[in-house]
């Protein structure tokens, strides 16, 4: 009779029941629900130890959670919650209550409730200490999307950010699958590596995140905060959670936006801030028809939440970047301004010192000249005086060269544009110097471009500047070095002249100051020659720089900008 009674009741029983023997823990029978629940055949439930089936355990459950020590020690019933290794997270809840003295009932199901708002809870407290320790804004709102759509979280099939700049929403972040063969893909992969949902959520790629089908997609979408029939745009001036699986919207509304994103069965969740709405979170069950229940959408809020914070703190912070930026740009312009200042202050003293040494030493060098002139034209004048009236001359010659660089660069005038050829302003140099350059045995070559278009600039101030440059070129080589010099059109708008020397090249540690005045890493000069070059090619809205490696040599090189017409000219 008990037996039948005991069948009864194990086949009948709404939930996963068996029936165990008190003396030897042996379960007597169980029912179908018991084998669905736990995921085990019933041919091998009945007849095992109810430890082996319950906990998994090969001898029997400590006492302290064992149900059926419990019920011996004269427990009326008692619960406990066990782990079965179907489901490894998934806690399994078990009651035991006597039948009578030889066996007991014991009933289960799983708490699996229990365990998704536990995973949730998991997922946003991870959620919370990335915000606050992650710079990066994709990692963050990757995560919380992967949230939303994970089976092992909130279960969407899809998670969408959109945010406002300016006058629309713009889609920005998305996680999902674009179609339902993309979405059994990726669900199989996931579930076939039986991740926990921390594990999932630890997983980011950016370059994965950006270059998704679904990122791109949502990237495309731009909504006019103008059209306010759109439910988009709708809900985010209401300021509403709208679950459009249950809720009743006003019949006007446009689902142009959601039907390019295929979303209509989507629930959509302002985000909103202390700065009002920043932008929306819409996540959708595109490929099931079933409805999205309440306690569904406040999990969906509490994710929502943290992805306005993670947003806002990101907004802020990039504001913090781009106003320490503008400082520091601010700094370094102060710092060239003041520079600048200086150095003209230092320039202006030392044109003004130069230009009175130059008139002072000039009208007693004219003298000098005079009297050698006249020494020169002595009749008989021996081979030992002539030499040294030579002598004398090429010194007279030298001062002259330092009095005119003096004089350039305390006083110069504004360049007188014209258009110049550039190919024979430097051939006709060239000539004028070809005596110095044999005396040194320099070899030159040349690279002229054909029909270069003629530059803009004072053919007398480009001249001087060519000139210093190949004065500077043979201070610097031995006997037998090469000067090159090539000319060619950069583009609709510059050419470009490079004066190549394969000298000793200039030292790394005086490369920044080859430009500034009466510096000079020769013996010979004054060290006014780049300067002066400097000068007149910024006057001429132009650019001189060079390049040099020691040992190497060094090349300068002019760009000018390309006559244009006469209403160029200055």
């Amino acid at each position: 009779m008990i037996e039948k009674y005991i069948n009864e009741i194990c086949q009948n029983a709404p939930l996963g029941f068996a029936i165990i023997s008190l003396k030897d823990y042996k379960i007597i029978d169980a029912n179908q629900g018991l084998s669905e629940t736990l995921k085990t055949p019933l041919e091998q439930i009945k007849g095992k130890n109810c430890h082996e089936i319950f906990h998994n355990f090969l001898v029997p459950c400590p006492i302290e959670d064992c149900p059926i020590e419990k019920i011996k020690e004269g427990e009326k019933k008692f619960e406990a919650v066990h782990f079965h290794g179907a489901y490894k997270d998934i806690p399994v809840y078990i009651k035991a209550v006597p039948l009578n003295e030889e066996y007991i009932i014991l009933y289960c199901h799983l708490e699996e409730e229990l365990y998704k708002r536990t995973q949730e809870l998991e997922a946003l407290q991870y959620i919370s200490s990335l915000v606050h320790r992650s710079l990066s804004i994709e990692e963050v709102i990757h995560t919380i999307l992967t949230a939303v759509t994970s089976h092992q979280g909130l279960g969407f099939h899809r998670a969408f950010i959109f945010l406002q700049k300016e006058d629309c929403l713009e889609g920005v972040y998305a996680v999902g699958p674009t179609n339902p063969e993309e979405a059994h893909r990726i669900w199989s992969d996931i579930k076939g590596k039986n991740l926990s949902l921390i594990s999932i959520l630890q997983q980011f790629d950016k370059v994965a995140f950006e270059e998704a089908p679904i990122s791109k997609l949502v990237k495309n979408l731009k909504i006019s905060l103008q059209d306010e029939k759109d439910v988009i745009i709708w809900a985010y001036n209401q300021g509403i959670i709208v679950n459009l699986t249950k809720d009743k919207i006003p019949e006007d509304l446009s689902f142009k936006s959601l039907d390019y994103l295929n979303a209509r069965r989507a629930i959509i969740i302002p985000l909103t801030s202390a700065m009002g709405n920043i932008g929306l979170l819409i996540a959708d069950h595109a490929f099931s028809s079933e409805p999205v229940d309440e306690k569904l959408v406040k999990s969906l809020n509490a994710f929502a939440l943290e992805a306005t914070s993670a947003i806002v703190n990101s907004m802020m912070f990039e504001n913090l970047e781009e106003k320490t930026r503008a400082l520091e740009d601010a700094l370094q312009k102060l710092k060239e301004s003041r520079e600048r200042l200086l150095k003209a202050e230092r320039l202006s003293a030392i044109g003004e010192l130069s230009s009175q040494i130059a008139h002072e030493i000039r009208n007693p060098l004219v003298t000098i000249g005079m009297l050698v002139s006249k020494i020169r034209k002595i009749p008989n004048l021996n081979e030992k005086d002539q030499k040294k009236v030579e002598s004398i001359e090429k010194e007279i010659r030298r001062m002259e060269r330092l009095l005119q660089d003096l004089l350039s660069f305390s006083s110069q005038p504004p360049p007188r544009f014209k258009p110049v050829n550039l190919k024979e302003a430097l051939q006709d140099l060239l000539y004028f110097l070809e005596d110095e350059f044999n005396e040194r045995t320099i070899n030159i070559k040349t690279y002229f471009q054909e029909k270069i278009p003629p530059a803009k600039a004072d053919p007398d101030q480009i001249r001087h500047v060519f000139l210093n440059l190949f004065r500077n070129a043979m201070n610097v080589l031995p006997k037998g070095g090469e000067v090159v010099i090539e000319v060619a059109q950069v583009d609709e708008n510059w050419e470009r002249i490079s004066i190549k020397d394969n000298g000793p090249g200039i030292p790394s540690k005086f490369k920044e100051r080859i430009f500034e005045p009466f510096f000079s890493t020769s013996s010979v000069g004054t060290g006014l020659g780049l300067a002066i070059a400097s000068q007149i090619i910024k006057n001429h809205n132009g650019q001189l720089y060079m390049e040099s490696e020691e040992g190497e040599g060094t090349t300068f090189f002019i760009e000018l900008p390309i006559y244009k017409g006469v209403e160029n000219e200055a």
